[in-house]
Order: structure tokens, then sequence, then C-alpha cells
């Protein structure tokens, strides 16, 4: 793999690039046909599997479409992959197009195929004889894709074709189009010639189908042809057809363009750099193949973690937070919706659970998840100044953070606890979104009422979180015109910040620790809980002092790949078999980045945030973006295409 080293651009976070004084800098891109596979859609033909190929995803469809693997043998794309459902195939095809002359019969062979995974669309070129062919798909909403076949004649030609496809459902002619039926997932399949009363006909064996044009095509020199295939996957009733095929190419052009306008705006941060722009493409792409639209009792589109894992097919409180602070800079409706998702299902209590799925009756109400919901309004409000969102929000935000200290406060000291409804410390750990760090090893369960169960030391980065949110309720609460609120909460913040600064440090090692309730003792090593309170801009400057020591130090936090999730000098340090007691995750690597910057170690942060791209293997080139990172080699470890590792990262390169 190569690797990008120039040391005389090591720190030129804010340059352009490595240029002499006076030299021509040219344009940077910034449309989507500038960057062509910034991931790698390309898979081999297979059996159903478990292991869920790259796919290209949008406008929130639940199925989605990949590129036949290099070199590709035959047009058409592969599809439709529906990973949410636990399974996988890439044995299922749409658009094989297969040309014949008309006059002879003779099959027409198609050679120097080339394709590639555009942002917004995948397409395809082919050439035979003195005949170009291109198809492009788009997903033309939720629930259709659309393909664009075109055909493009260098000499008069009479052609006839026939658009395949298959794979391992069983397939039914259904007036004029194709009724596919799967066993083991909810989805019903159709395909069609859009705007066309071309003739199905059907495989014997029902494991394929072909759809043939009623009459042959007469192509003069020069002239132009194009066609469209419908594909819709969706549960409940069909959809209708597209009306205008070839306006949904149109504003999907449109809508991407404005994604691309947004992120690039004022070329901030790294993106001043060309070659980092690839990574916010791949981070944007990442985040819009995770979106999925509402569906059964997901009442509110949102982002999933990754599509490449089945077992995350639902929304995650946490991973929601995150997600809307990355997509209100670029799909701000979409950052509305994946918060309103998880407020859909808010308790009496105020209580948000830590997953929802389309089956409510999954969703894991056991512990909620680190309250960042206030912080993720504000950047919606801060991109798009919409009050109306605000005061629709506030109220419930409100009852969300008073949840935390009825039901997380055990001693009642204003520093709350991460806790469970059942009373499992496992429940517990997964509400701190740390499950298994060595901070909670030694911890125990204490109860505080009917369902509501702390652990026996108050955490640090739960009360930076809950300091953030009075933060951000008080500016909330002056938008929408509550001056007395924002206030009281404003005041409350200030007290919690000194509490911080004193109860949660210790001086002798110079790091901010997790303590016991009894005996107030400092818990674990050193961990990202640590340097929170210097992101949340509430330590004293000699406290920062003491951590930004440990943040620099290579045998603790500046690893190959900086800010693992433990010293790694630890030794319970185990990247490969810990998933939070070793892996770089981006979320906390940018908190530590934050963390230097807030306190003027800004040279320090400038080369730790390098190192997380150039070191975070494959991330410069295709390989997709992972849930997390082995600090000591940079490998991608756990689910690929994670959403909040793409978040985090636009949030890197877009920060000045």
């Amino acid at each position: 793999m190569t690797r990008y080293s120039n040391p005389g651009c090591a720190l030129a976070l804010a340059a352009l690039a490595c240029l002499p004084a006076g030299a021509p800098r040219a344009a940077l891109p910034s449309l989507p046909q500038d960057f062509p596979d910034v991931l790698d859609l390309h898979v081999p033909v297979q059996e159903t599997s478990a292991s869920i190929p790259n796919a290209f995803f949008d406008q929130g469809s639940w199925c989605g479409y990949s590129l036949n693997a290099l070199p590709e043998a035959r047009l058409g794309f592969v599809g439709p992959v529906m990973p949410a459902d636990g399974r996988a195939s890439t044995r299922e095809s749409v658009a094989e197009l297969e040309i014949h002359d008309a006059t002879t019969h003779q099959r027409l062979e198609v050679t120097g195929i080339h394709s590639s995974a555009l942002p917004g669309r995948l397409v395809q070129q082919g050439k035979l004889d003195n005949l170009d062919i291109a198809e492009t798909l788009i997903f033309a909403d939720a629930h259709q894709a659309l393909i664009r076949i075109e055909l493009g004649a260098g000499a008069a030609r009479r052609i006839t074709f026939v658009v395949r496809g298959g794979g391992v459902g069983h397939y039914e002619a259904h007036g004029s189009e194709v009724l596919e039926t799967k066993t083991g997932t909810p989805f019903q399949v159709r395909t069609a010639l859009a705007g066309s009363d071309a003739t199905v006909q059907i495989d014997a064996d029902g494991r394929g189908y072909r759809l043939v044009a009623d009459q042959p095509l007469e192509l003069s020199e020069g002239a132009r042809v194009t066609m469209y295939v419908a594909q819709s996957c969706r549960l409940g009733p069909e959809p209708a057809a597209v009306a205008a095929p070839e306006a949904a190419f149109v504003a999907n052009a449109g809508r991407w363009n404005g994604y691309f306008q947004r992120i690039f705006a004022g070329n901030p941060g790294l993106l001043r750099q060309l070659r980092y722009r690839r990574v916010a493409v791949k981070a944007l792409e990442t985040l819009l193949s995770n979106w999925r639209a509402a569906r059964a009792d997901l009442l509110h589109g949102g982002v999933l973690p990754s599509y490449s894992n089945p077992e995350y097919h639902g929304f995650w409180a946490w991973d929601s937070w995150k997600h809307a602070l990355a997509l209100a800079q670029f799909a701000p409706e979409l950052a509305r919706d994946q918060i309103r998702a998880m407020f859909d299902y808010q308790a009496d209590s105020g209580m948000i659970p830590d997953v929802i799925y389309p089956d409510r009756t999954e969703n894991n109400w056991r512990n909620s998840k680190p309250p960042l919901a206030a912080l993720a309004v504000w950047e919606v409000y801060r991109h798009t100044h919409d009050v109306g969102f605000v005061r629709e929000m506030l109220p419930a935000l409100l009852r969300y953070h008073r949840w935390w200290y009825a039901n997380r406060d055990h001693d009642g000291d204003g520093l709350a606890e991460y806790g469970s409804t059942d009373g499992t410390l496992i429940a517990a750990a997964w509400e701190s979104g740390m499950d298994n760090a060595v901070r909670f090893d030694q911890t125990r369960m204490v109860r505080n009422g009917p369902q509501a169960w702390s652990m026996d030391q108050a955490s640090v980065d739960l009360n930076c979180f809950l300091y953030i949110e009075k933060e951000r309720l008080a500016a909330l609460a002056s938008v929408s015109g509550d001056r007395g609120l924002a206030g009281e909460l404003r005041a409350a913040a200030a007290q919690l910040s000194e509490r911080l600064r004193h109860r949660f440090y210790d001086g002798q090692g110079k790091y901010f620790h997790d303590i016991t309730l009894q005996g107030h003792r400092y818990v674990g090593g050193p961990g990202p809980e640590g340097w929170m309170p210097l992101w949340a801009r509430v330590a004293s400057r000699e406290q920062a002092k003491g951590v930004a020591a440990l943040l620099r130090d290579p045998a603790k936090f500046a690893t190959y790949m900086p800010f693992p999730t433990i010293a790694a000098d630890d030794p319970a340090f185990a990247p490969r078999k810990g998933y939070w007691r070793g892996p770089v995750w981006i979320d906390q690597a940018y908190f530590g980045v934050r963390a230097l910057q807030n306190y003027g170690y800004r040279t320090t942060a400038a080369r730790l945030c390098e190192q997380l791209f150039e070191n975070a293997y494959g991330l410069m080139e295709g390989a997709p973006i992972h849930e997390n990172y082995d600090p000591r080699t940079g490998a991608g470890l756990n689910a690929p295409n994670f959403s909040w590792s793409a978040a985090y990262f636009l949030l890197l390169l877009r920060d000045e």
C-alpha cells in the first residue's frame, strides 16, 4: 500500500499543497464526477454470505448495488443486496445487457467494459463494433433504483436487445414487469423497462428473467437511444412508476452537487489540501450509504452504524447524535430526522433507549447512551437557523437531561453515573458506550429506585457530556426566547464545571479519572475519558498541561495511530482482542485533537491529527472507513463502512 509521506508538508494543515511561493495552484476538485472509486464497490460473484460486500445505497434505500469484480465480464450491476435482514448475495444481477444483430440474430460481443462508482451513481461503459454503450444506476427515491441505458451508433445498425437479470430468488411475469420473491426477507422486488410495454420472458427454472423489447431498434449513423430499467425494493404497496426518468437523473445530480458545495464551502481546515478531499468524499458516501428511510417501527429516517454488519439494522442513540453532528453540515433534513427517530421513543420519564429497530419489540430499554442530543440539535440550528426545530426539540431535550439526574445520581451530589434499568453491569457498560473499558473491571451496581441503577463510580466523561448539554441547552433556550431558563442552565453549567475540576483530577498522576462513590478513589489507568475535560473546556491550564503530556507521549497515547482507548503501556492494552481496550475510535480521537487545540497545543494536535489520516490503513485509497483501528499498525478493525468514524473524520477535516 502507498504511504503518503512528505516531511516538508508534515504540519501544513492550512496549506493547499507544498508549492513554492508564487507557484500556480490548480483549482481543487469539488464535483462528484471528480471523485471516482473513492470506495471500491467491485465485488466477486458468490453465493449468499454473511459477509456483506461494499455496496451503493442512497435516498434511504434498504437495498443496495455493487459493481462486477474486475475485470468485468459483462454489463450490468450486482444486486439488490439486502444486508439489513441478515443476508447478502452477490449472485443477483440487474440490467445485464445483451445485444443481437436483428438481421443475422447473432449475439454481438461487448468489449472494453469499464465500471466505476461515482458519488451518487454507479456507471459502466462498453463498446461493440460501431456502438457505444453506457449504463448508469441511481436511486430515484428510497424504494426505486433507476438504470439508464444509452446506445450511441457510429454507423447505421439494426439491433435487438435483451435486459437480463436474476440470481437466487424466484421470478414471475406480472404484467409487463418481473416480480421477485425471496425466502427469508420481507422485501418484494419488481423490475421493468420504465416507460415501455416490453414483453417479459421468464427462464424455465424461474431463476432469472429477460426483458425483451417488442421491436428491433433502427439506428442511423450518429443516433443515440436511451432506455430505462426501474427496480423497486420495498415492503407494502408497489410505488408509482417513475413518470419522468431523466428528471430523476437531473434531480439526483442537483442533490449530490449540493452536498459537495456544502462540504467544500470555504475550503475549511484540511480540505484546503487536495489529497484530503477524497477522504471527505469517502466519509460523505459512507454516511449516505448507511442512510435508511422510515420503515415499520422506525418512524423517521436515520443512519445505521454500518450496513456491513447485519446486526446493525437499527438506530443507536449515541451513534445518532454523532451522525447528526456531521449531517448537519451537508444534509440537515436527514440530521433532523436522525434526532427525531430516537425521540419518537422517549419514555414518559425522559429516557431515550439505547437502540431502536424496525420491530419495536427488539428495542433496548436496559440502558440509554451518553447524552449528546442537545449538542446535535445545536449543530443543526447553527447550520440552518431553524428556530422551529429548536422549539420542537427543546422540551424533549430538557426531559432527557433531567432524567440523568433523577435516575443516575446515586448520592445526589450533582455528579452522574452510568447505569441500567435492570441492575446489570453489562447494560451499564453499554450505557457508557465503552462496553468493556478497563475502568469498569471492578465496578459494582447500586440501586437508586425502581428500574434505576447506577455504577458505584461517577464517570468523568459522562459529566463532561452533561456539562456540554447544559451549555447547549442554555443556547437553545436563548434561541427559543426563554432567557430565564438559559440563565438557570448556565449557572448550573458553571457549578458542574467547578465540580469537574476538583473531583476528577488526580494531581499526582496529572490526569482525570472516574471516581468511586465511596471514598472518591480514582478508578483505572489513563483512558480517553481523561481528556474529555479538555474537550469540554472545563480543565484548568495546569490540569491541561498534565493531560497534554500524556497525549504527547508515544508510550501512552501518541502511538503510530494516536489516541488508543487505553494507554499503550497499560498491561490491559490489547487492540486486537479488546473492543475498548486499545483500539483507536475516531470519535475519541476527535475529542483528543480538540482537547489539545482548546488549550493551545496546536502543533501537537496538528501532528496527531495528520497521523490519524496518514496511518489509517487504506483510508487514502479505496478501503472503507472502519469501526476502529489498531494503534500499532493502523489496520482497520471490526465493522467496515462505519458511520460515526466517517462523521468524525469529516469533522476533523472541516475543523480549523
